[in-house]
């Protein structure tokens, strides 16, 4: 897990991890923001925070897809 500030080069780090060990960038607030798409209906966007219970949810899926494609 990879954290900092706003510009502080997190990007460039896990990248640079990336490439090192053949792993995969997890963008937390990307996956939100898919989560988000989901949890909306045709009548109403989904509004406020995510529930965490839904990132982690679809955080696990990510992995088990990989995981099966042997990626």
């Amino acid at each position: 897990m990879i954290s900092g500030r706003v510009l502080s080069g997190k990007t460039e780090v896990a990248k640079m991890l990336e490439k090192l060990t053949r792993g995969k960038i997890l963008n937390m607030k990307h996956i939100a923001e898919e989560c988000k798409k989901k949890l909306s209906t045709d009548e109403e966007p989904f509004e406020g925070e995510v529930p965490l219970a839904e990132v982690e949810k679809e955080t696990i899926a990510i992995v088990k897809r990989d995981k099966a494609s042997s990626q």
